[in-house]
């Protein structure tokens, strides 16, 4: 058997990173990818690694109510697919057959090597690999992908996930993460991508990751970049010294990219900056090429930017009724 297909299901215009998430997908050679959507994807540069199922999100909706036998489920909005990435194995199944795992995937991310973090014992010993819904995968047999039906709490009550119009989260932690700890499967959910935080222009490591993997740090001056199928950052410790890490993928949710120019990347080599997507030409990184292009500005400053996000954001779910208290709160 093959080892394993990345599924993507997406619907409407595709995000700014898709040029990137193409180039890294084709770098991924040991894997196949399907990407079902309801764009148009064509052209010679497609990866050879890449197959495209054009579906819309009404026929994806029939499909997973057939084949999950659910008559009353609930697929109205592409973002909802997310609570069912853990079933994309039983919806897709005519497509997976000859493969050892299923695997899901977002758009608005870039992958890094791997190979390198997705050992053989690691595909050996875990039926489901990696903690988020960005990139998970699960081992294609009929026992394994029917675990989302097993009792845990009320949060992964998979039911409720598929039948209700609300984002039930049911691919991470609250939901399938939660059947596989208490009812004691085997789980790898350690934390190895870079999760970028929403709430600072800057490109940040999320808290979620931070506190998940010990070995995970925000530097001040640190860069983000992708360089022949690897997701590196190099950065300036708190002693002056340059560090360098590897991710196995970079996730940036929410954030706008221009790619105008990735097409013409000749290197595969690019940084991630706050907006936009820049040529890597140096080979070496020093000091000085981290300062310019980590956009730091003041500590002070990436608080009141988190501030200001979450207070927009306890706004938007109207947590805070009055708008003259938001901008109160904005301009302090």
């Amino acid at each position: 058997m093959k080892k394993a297909c990345i599924i993507a299901a997406y619907f409407g215009e595709f995000p700014e990173l898709f040029p990137g998430w193409l180039m890294s997908v084709k770098y991924n050679t040991e894997l196949d990818f399907l990407l079902v959507t309801d764009q148009k994807v064509e052209g010679k540069s497609l990866p050879s690694n890449l197959k495209v199922i054009k579906m819309s999100l009404l026929e994806m909706r029939n499909l997973a109510a057939k084949e999950l036998k659910i008559e009353n489920l609930v697929l109205d909005r592409p973002y909802k697919c997310c609570d069912f990435k853990p079933v994309y194995g039983l919806i897709f199944k005519d497509y997976v057959v000859e493969y050892e795992f299923v695997g899901n995937c977002d758009l608005d991310m870039v992958f890094g090597d791997l190979s390198k973090y997705l050992t053989d014992d690691i595909w050996n010993n875990y039926d489901k690999i990696l903690p988020l819904g960005h990139l998970a995968f699960y081992r294609n047999t009929k026992e394994v992908l029917e675990y989302y039906k097993l009792k845990a709490d009320v949060f992964a009550d998979y039911m409720k996930s598929f039948t209700e119009e609300q984002i039930c989260v049911f691919d991470e932690e609250a939901g399938i993460n939660n059947i596989y700890r208490q009812n004691g499967l085997r789980l790898y959910d350690k934390y190895l991508m870079a999760d970028i935080s929403e709430k600072n222009s800057r490109l940040k490591l999320t808290q979620l990751s931070l506190s998940k993997n010990e070995e995970f740090v925000n530097y001040n001056y640190q860069i983000f970049y992708y360089e022949n199928g690897k997701i590196m950052r190099s950065y300036i410790d708190k002693d002056g010294n340059i560090g360098q890490d590897e991710f196995i993928y970079l996730h940036a949710k929410k954030r706008h990219f221009n790619v105008d120019g990735i097409n013409n990347i000749q290197n595969n080599s690019f940084y991630f900056l706050s907006d936009r997507i820049e040529c890597k030409e140096e080979k070496e990184i020093n000091k000085e090429i981290i300062m310019k292009y980590s956009e730091y500005v003041s500590e002070r400053y990436d608080r009141m930017e988190m501030i200001r996000y979450n207070t927009k954001n306890l706004f938007r779910k109207g947590k805070i009724k009055c708008k003259k208290t938001m901008k109160r709160w904005l301009q302090s």
